[in-house]
């Protein structure tokens, strides 16, 4: 019983996370955002690691990289939506 209750900012969580992502999608410029941080990302890393994120989805370097991006996305969104208000 004790167990710990998920917070919508805990991105530990795989299913609070997928829902953040879900709702910041739908964001008019989640797709640009995205694509920027994509390869601002994957430029940084060296060759071999490219390959991997690039031809192996499920490998867990892949998951980590795409998990950190998605975060990045969702950083950018939220200092965008600041700026705009």
């Amino acid at each position: 019983m004790g167990g710990r209750v998920p917070r919508s900012n805990d991105h530990s969580n795989p299913l609070i996370l997928n829902i953040i992502m879900i709702k910041y999608k739908e964001h008019p410029k989640y797709w640009v955002i995205h694509k920027e941080v994509y390869y601002n990302e994957l430029d940084s890393l060296d060759d071999e690691i490219q390959n991997i994120i690039t031809t192996k989805p499920h490998d867990s370097s892949t998951k980590m990289f795409n998990s950190k991006v998605d975060r990045l996305v969702e950083d950018k969104i939220k200092e965008s939506d600041i700026q705009t208000k």
